[in-house]
């Protein structure tokens, strides 16, 4: 039997079709893509914080290790409910590009004779109106700025009482004066006289970023 006219008209267009598809393919597989990119670079540096410290016995300069600035007190002939004053002035570098502050961070007391003196030394701690301020008994009447506990006296051989940090500015400027006050003790025993003892002070300064 004959195959009719239009059927065989649809096989050929289906294989032509076919063939469009294979050929459409080969095409495809055969192109290439145009590239380009773009390179970003960031610098990056550090901020530098860095404190320096004067007392009446040390120049201006760097002391983070013991025995640190020489405080100077008229100490050497004490009796009880005597005190002796020393100030410490405390500021950032002109290269200090960003603020901080201060604490006391530990007090450490040694003996450097028979009989042991820290016992009945004790001290506190106020900040002065400026950095040329007399450190004095005056200093520690009306309403000063405490950074040991007010009006109380800590004996140097007792844990570090809740302090008050000292506010630090960047390049240099603001130089901030600590008043120590050491007391002996007005309940020291008649054997401590002729004793002898040293007291550091640490102070650690901390960035605010």
């Amino acid at each position: 039997m004959t195959e009719p006219v239009r059927t065989r008209r649809l096989t050929r267009t289906r294989a032509l079709l076919a063939g469009g598809l294979v050929l459409g393919t080969g095409a495809t597989a055969t192109l290439a893509a145009w590239t380009d990119g773009e390179v970003a670079t960031g610098t990056f540096g550090t901020s530098v914080f860095d404190t320096v410290s004067t007392s009446a016995g040390t120049t201006v300069g760097s002391h983070p290790t013991a025995p640190g600035a020489s405080l100077t007190f008229a100490a050497t002939a004490m009796s009880p409910g005597v005190s002796a004053y020393a100030w410490l002035n405390v500021n950032t570098t002109a290269a200090t590009t960003i603020s901080g502050s201060m604490s006391l961070t530990l007090v450490k007391a040694t003996d450097t004779s028979g009989v042991a003196l820290s016992t009945y030394l004790q001290y506190r701690i106020v900040q002065l109106a400026t950095a040329s301020t007399t450190c004095a008994a005056a200093s520690f009447t009306g309403s000063p700025t405490w950074v040991t506990p007010a009006n109380t006296y800590t004996n140097v051989a007792a844990a570090l009482p809740t302090t008050t940090a000292i506010a630090l500015a960047s390049g240099g400027t603001a130089e901030k004066r600590l008043c120590i006050e050491v007391q002996l003790a007005p309940t020291a025993t008649s054997d401590r006289q002729g004793q002898t003892a040293n007291i550091q002070w640490t102070f650690t300064a901390t960035s605010t970023s």
